[in-house]
């Protein structure tokens, strides 16, 4: 189902926000299913697509840099896994404050991260 809406929308508005959006709502589909091989170029082009339509600093965007780190972490990419938690971080405290819900998500799984990294 959420190929065929994919589909739609490229049709109906191209490389358009709404494209934006399905492909990573597509990508969290596969990321919840564990098929992490789909997920990256999905995400990829999620954040191609609102970096360069959106504002710099657009939830949407940090929305992917959050799936994208915790993608990297699941395959223990943990470098890149930091990075983009880390930048994921940055814009939704900038974006959102400190406290609000999705920052408070956002630095929970980091949180989380870091600790497993230090075991």
């Amino acid at each position: 189902m959420h190929v065929q809406a994919l589909t739609f929308i490229e049709r109906a508005v191209g490389d358009g926000v709404p494209t934006g959006g399905a492909l990573r709502n597509l990508a969290s589909h596969y990321y919840l299913r564990g098929k992490y091989e789909q997920v990256e170029s999905l995400c990829q082009r999620a954040l191609s697509i609102y970096e360069r339509l959106l504002d710099p600093e657009n939830v949407r965007t940090a929305s992917v840099l959050h799936l994208l780190a915790q993608l990297y972490e699941a395959q223990g990419r943990y470098q890149e896994a930091q990075s983009f938690y880390q930048r994921a971080i940055a814009m939704k405290k900038r974006v959102f404050g400190p406290e609000h819900p999705d920052t408070k998500a956002v630095l929970k799984d980091y949180a989380a991260f870091t600790e497993k990294r230090r075991s």
